[in-house]
Parts: C-alpha cells; structure tokens; sequence
C-alpha cells in the first residue's frame, strides 16, 4: 500500500557570504514592569522591524534592526506597554555572516527525523505556520524560528540533550511532545496536548534536558569558592527558569516530536549533543493521508474549495473548517473518505458565508478509529469594493444602524448576510 514517508535527515545547506549594515540598540526600562521579560520584549518588537532580540539583564534590553530609530520613537513605545525608558544607546554595525546549513521543518508535518544519537546542526529562518495555541504550547508563548523534529527511540533508557547556540547570547527555546508511535505521531503533528518537557527561561546560551549541572558557589566551610550540584528535577520552565528541564524515561519504538525555537530571531544556528542512556534510530513516520493538493478560488459569490490525495489508508472523513482570522475556526462541513485506495481522489465543496477581506481554511482528515490530522492552512483575499444596498428586518421593514434585532444586509455584488445588531 502506497504511503507518504518523510525523507530521513533530510538537509539543505547554503553557502554565501555577504555584508550588512544593521543598527544595536541597547536600552533598559524602570521598575514598573510587572511582566517577564520575554513577554515585554516580544510586545515590544511587534512594534518595530527587527533581526534580533535579547533580554540582557532584568529590565535591560538588546535589539539589531535594518531600521534607524530615535530614542523618542522607543520612549513612545516603551510608554505604551506601561513603563519608562530609561537608558538609550544606538550603534552601527557592519556584520559579515555566512548562510547555514539548517535541517528540521519549520512546520511540524513537514519535521525532520533524527536517525541516530550523533551530534547534528540546525537552523530556521521563521515559524511558517504558527502551530502553537493555548492547548499545545506548555511554557511557550509563539514559534519565531523553530525547527521541528521526531525523535526516534530504538533502546529503552533516559534521554538527555544539549542545545548550544553558536551566538552565546542567543535565546533558545524548545519543547517534547509523547510518547506516540511511528503510527500515530504524524496524526499528532502538530501536536493537540501540553508538552512532557519545556523551557521558555529568558536566559541566553545553552539549554536542553539533562539530570544535574555544577556551578561555582560559596562554601561557608572552606570561606571560598567552590563547585557545587544542581539536581534537575522541573519538567518546565518559565521565563525565570535556569534553562534546564529533567530527562525523559524512553522506551524502545516511541516517537517523540521536539520543537527547537530561537526566541532571539537572529536566524544563528544550534548544535544538539544527545546524552543519556536510550539509543536513536530511524523509524519511517507514514502519513494517513498524501495530500498532493489543497487550493481555493472564487466563484461569483462562492468560494470553491478542492483537495486531491494520492493515496488514503483507513481515511473516514474530512473535516473542512473556516476562520476570519487564521485563530478562531469553525467547521463549515464533513466530508466522507474513500477508506483505503491506492488511486487519486478528489473532493470539492463550496463556502459562501465568508467575510469581505483575507479568509482562511484548513483542511483535518480523521481515521477510522479517530485519529486526527491537521493539514496545512490556506487562505483567499475576498476584499471587494461592494457596497451596501438596504438593510431589513425579519419582517422585511427596512431599518437603519440603530435597529437591535436580526437583520438581513444586501450588497451591490449580490453578497446577502444575516447579523444580530445589538
């Protein structure tokens, strides 16, 4: 039977050389702060254009723009989100960088598959879809550079692992999702639950799962300092944490999919050394359904929606589901599978209660014994110049913007729309 495998370890290397000017600001805020530090910096950046950003002390900050800002501007943002700036410096940089090899998906279906227990190197330059949401991120806020992986367990034991950014002052994240199995961890990309270990710790350098680290400290005996065990027990992590989460207990034939964020953006790659006992080996993660094509177009008042598989296995249904704004969905219609074929299927259906702007679908398939997939998200400007014609009630009567009740609107495209005014 055919089926979709993902490439195993699949890597894209580029190699150029190029230089860039770019602009450090460094700055801090007063006390009034009541919030973490990542989420200020991240309300702060959705301001502003920038490359990277850091949080370098408690109320202290480092961000790198193309774009020359003035010390008003950033005081102006800085006071909107409820603080004071207190320090401002700007500086010219000129970086020389080389484009990295980088491995990984951006979006969970799209993960890659860690085949062994060696040593690798990753990156990513954005988050494609935003997959994380308020049922499956844990610590975590959003994804802003992330590389998705399944981790593959082939002997039983613990798993331990080390993220070494090459910038030190990078800030990286990550995320465990499982147990699943080579059968169900692609129904569960992205993932549907909290994470098993997170981290979200503010603090820059390395991170990963490990059981203890050392660290220097005061031994009141000798009056001197020594070297003293941390044991790591929390299996999360906020933004206060210390970049360590336990191990996990694994067993043989497990998948775990891992999530590697770097909240800094600054598009500088990882190193990921395994440690523990467990053994890693390749296990071919099969997808239910080989979508091969999902599109929407419009069609007078309508959008038209069709999708076409190559192959389904054990395939009940479709579900299809519409947004407004690519957060909120609403499924709009279910549509049978064809179980089990080998052959192309394609199936088609048609929405009309959309609004007048960018509009969003996505597409879930659902097995027989009820495992679910989430396929890739896709979106269709239907902003019109339209306008209105009347406004009616129930009755027929029509009425104006202070009417409260049910009304019925038409438009001088032919769009008709029901609405509560209230």
């Amino acid at each position: 039977m055919k089926s979709l495998f993902i490439l195993l370890f699949t890597i894209s290397c580029f190699f150029s050389f190029s230089q860039d000017k770019s602009f450090k600001y460094s700055f801090e805020v007063d006390t009034l702060i009541d919030m973490s530090n990542k989420s200020f910096l991240s309300d702060f950046t959705d301001q502003i254009n920038y490359k990277s950003r850091n949080a370098v002390g408690k109320h202290s900050f480092r961000i790198i723009s193309e774009e020359e800002y003035t010390q008003t501007q950033f005081s102006q943002i800085v006071s909107l989100l409820g603080t004071n700036l207190v320090t401002f410096d700007k500086s010219m940089l000129t970086i020389e960088y080389q484009a990295s090899e980088k491995n990984g998906g951006q979006d969970c279906p799209d993960a890659g598959l860690v085949c062994s227990n060696n040593s690798f190197s990753g990156n990513a330059s954005g988050f494609g879809t935003q997959e994380l949401n308020g049922g499956n991120s844990g610590c975590l806020a959003s994804e802003n550079q992330s590389s998705w992986y399944y981790v593959n367990v082939d002997t039983p034991g613990t798993l331990e692992m080390t993220i070494s950014p090459d910038d030190s002052n990078d800030d990286y994240d990550f995320a465990v999702w499982g147990p699943f199995t080579s059968v169900t961890a692609a129904a569960n990309c992205p993932p549907s639950n909290s994470p098993l270990r997170c981290s979200w710790s503010a603090d820059d350098g390395n991170t990963g799962m490990i059981a203890s680290y050392t660290y220097s400290c005061w031994s009141w005996g000798c009056w001197c300092n020594t070297t003293c065990t941390q044991n790591v027990t929390d299996n999360s992590e906020g933004s206060g944490g210390d970049k360590w989460v336990a191990p996990l207990n694994v067993n043989s034939g497990e998948v775990y999919i891992l999530l590697i964020d770097n909240s800094s953006t600054s598009t500088q790659p990882f190193d990921l050394t395994w440690g523990g006992t467990a053994g890693l080996d390749c296990t071919a993660v099969p997808l239910p359904v080989d979508l091969i094509g999902f599109s929407v177009s419009k069609k007078e008042n309508q959008n038209e929606l069709i999708w076409t598989t190559a192959s389904e296995t054990n395939n009940d249904y479709f579900i299809v589901e519409y947004s407004s704004n690519g957060e909120i969905w609403n499924e709009i219609e279910k549509i049978a599978g064809a179980g089990n074929s080998n052959i192309e299927n394609t199936y088609f259906t048609t929405h009309r209660e959309f609004e007048n702007g960018i509009n969003y679908y996505r597409l879930k398939q659902v097995d027989f014994d009820g495992t679910l997939s989430t396929h890739d998200i896709i979106s269709i400007d239907n902003t019109q110049n339209r306008s209105l014609l009347k406004k009616v009630n129930s009755m027929g009567q029509v009425v104006n913007d202070q009417y409260k009740g049910l009304v019925i609107e038409y438009y001088s495209d032919g769009f008709v729309e029901k609405k509560y005014q209230r």
